[in-house]
């Protein structure tokens, strides 16, 4: 399944020079509330076979970030590519 969810238009998920295929790939994310920047310009690749854990304080974004990647929030700009 190749799912885009884009503001901005951004190449698609691709295979690195080492054979490892992107799975999830989040471009240059941003999301504001009001004045407060959820999300200031976040990317990030995960690779088929890697885990990633997500940490940090309260209101730093963590749940914004994922209500972004699973489709539940659409980004101000930036793009998800699954």
């Amino acid at each position: 399944m190749n799912q885009h969810i884009k503001a901005e238009t951004a190449d698609p998920a691709h295979i690195q020079p080492n054979g490892l295929e992107d799975v999830v790939r989040l471009v240059d994310l941003k999301r504001r509330f009001g004045a407060t920047a959820a999300l200031d310009g976040v990317s990030l690749t995960v690779r088929k076979g890697e885990i990633l854990g997500i940490i940090g304080r309260s209101g730093a974004g963590k749940s914004t970030l994922i209500r972004c990647l699973n489709g539940l929030e659409r980004p101000d700009s930036g793009a998800v590519f699954i």
